[in-house]
């Protein structure tokens, strides 16, 4: 009998991403912009003009690609913007911008926030406490 292993992104990631800016202001900047884009992504979802479970990343919308160049978001694309399809959450903590998500796929949420000059941590919650200290393993 053989036993087949698959790889595969059935588990939870629990991944916490902090952009650190120089301003409190410059934090609140990028929660807006975060939740423009999310919001975009979930209108066109609604009105089924985004499909985010295709097996390639969709063309974008016009809105979004109006949006995008809006913004000033030059690299972002298409499997980017995916990114906010998925479940996260995003809020401020004074000049920090702190992201949560079970997702692996964060490639669009790491070139926004260095777009916007964050100072970026990335860590698994499984591993590490909330603030980012190692979980002692014994």
């Amino acid at each position: 009998m053989k036993v087949w292993i698959g790889y595969g992104s059935e588990h939870s990631s629990n991944l916490k991403l902090i952009g650190r800016f120089q301003t409190e202001e410059a934090a609140k900047a990028a929660e807006q912009l975060f939740e423009r884009l999310r919001d975009r992504v979930y209108a066109d979802l609604d009105a089924e003009t985004y499909d985010g479970d295709q097996d390639s990343p969709p063309d974008l919308s016009d809105e979004i690609a109006e949006l995008l160049r809006e913004l000033k978001l030059y690299s972002v694309g298409p499997a980017d913007v995916e990114n906010f399809a998925y479940d996260h959450s995003v809020r401020r903590e004074g000049a920090d911008f702190v992201l949560t998500t079970d997702e692996n796929n964060i490639g669009g949420f790491v070139k926004i926030l260095v777009d916007v000059d964050a100072k970026i941590e990335i860590f698994s919650l499984h591993s590490h406490t909330d603030n980012g200290e190692r979980k002692d393993e014994s």
